[in-house]
């Protein structure tokens, strides 16, 4: 039930939220632009609102884990084939961290006075582990128990689990605790090669340390390129924007400007999702995308004769429009392609 002080529209006749309701007149009257969508049917009810609510004008994003339906079939047809003509991003809840972080604090705020949970935060090249309401966690590593001991000492080789997606987890082994701080409840973790684990974990102290730098290092990029992967694939609706693949694993983020770039940096802006075989001729040169998201293909491979994939693949596609991101805000920056498509030019 409604509780004092909340905004409540007038219920709605059949499917659509906004259909013969004030929904619309209430949220713009509180200056509300971005909807996050979720209950049920999502074939009925979900997408009639999203629908609707695209037609008005506004930002939607669908939350995949927050909906549901009758069968699988009918969560396929409306998340695959026809929200994503109308929502801005269709993602998990996950993905709604992303491209609402100013909720973020507010939701943690939430959980962590709830639930015991762990967080990863990354300074300079370590990771820290915090704990949060895991008092009973970090009384036994701070207990002087010998095992326990023997992990905040690093010697004792961990394994840490980091999300990637809703219930897929990617293991970083070894990591070592190098640091802690009882006082705040957190470590500060390194990560090591995994022959490591066999060998004498310790050994030369100087050398030790440089090596799990330099293995932090390693782990925090790979890390960090899939968070990037993340959020380029969610923009582009999980689609290569040239061919429109939609086959997750065959999908790349692919950077505008390069990481060694001054401005290359790791922003939806900077990227573009693309399949692989458009990724590789892409950074080869082989098509070039212009300022206006165009598509152009190199000469010589336009005169080149060859087979299926050579004209389908890519001579088809000159001329070519991108599929965008739905959200403005998340669109190629017009700058980074242009200084793109002259090497592109040039090459």
């Amino acid at each position: 039930m409604p509780v004092a002080g909340e905004v409540v529209a007038s219920e709605h006749w059949c499917s659509s939220g906004f259909a013969n309701t004030d929904l619309d007149l209430q949220l713009k009257r509180h200056g509300i632009q971005r909807l996050i969508v979720i209950g049920l049917i999502a074939h009925t009810c979900i997408e009639a609102t999203v629908r609707f609510a695209a037609e008005l004008g506004y930002d939607v994003t669908v939350v995949k884990d927050a909906i549901a339906d009758y069968s699988d079939e009918m969560m396929h047809a409306a998340l695959t084939i026809n929200m994503p003509n109308y929502a801005s991003a269709i993602c998990w809840l996950a993905g709604v961290w992303i491209l609402y972080e100013s909720a973020v604090d507010a939701f943690l705020d939430v959980v962590a006075h709830n639930a015991y949970f762990l967080t990863l935060i990354v300074i300079g090249v370590f990771f820290t582990l915090t704990i949060v309401h895991g008092q009973d966690f970090g009384e036994l590593l701070w207990s002087g128990d010998a095992l326990a001991g023997h992990v905040t000492e690093g010697v004792i080789p961990l394994i840490y689990l980091v999300a990637v997606d809703p219930g897929v987890y990617d293991a970083v082994l070894p990591v070592y605790v190098v640091g802690d701080d009882p006082a705040t409840l957190q470590f500060t973790l390194a990560a090591d090669q995994p022959a490591m684990m066999t060998g004498d974990t310790l050994g030369d102290p100087m050398r030790t340390a440089l090596r799990r730098e330099y293995t932090t290092r390693t782990v925090l990029q790979r890390l960090h390129q899939q968070q990037f992967r993340r959020r380029v694939l969610m923009a582009y609706r999980e689609q290569c924007c040239i061919c429109r693949l939609k086959h997750l694993e065959l999908l790349d983020a692919a950077h505008i400007l390069p990481d060694l770039h001054p401005q290359g940096e790791p922003s939806v802006t900077n990227g573009l999702g693309l399949c692989k075989i458009h990724h590789s001729a892409y950074d080869a040169h082989i098509i070039g995308i212009d300022p206006d998201a165009r598509v152009h293909v190199r000469e010589d491979i336009l005169q080149e004769k060859d087979g299926p994939m050579l004209k389908h693949g890519l001579q088809e596609m000159a001329g070519s429009s991108l599929v965008l991101p739905r959200s403005v805000d998340l669109r190629p920056n017009r700058d980074f392609l242009a200084e793109r498509f002259e090497l592109f030019r040039a090459a």
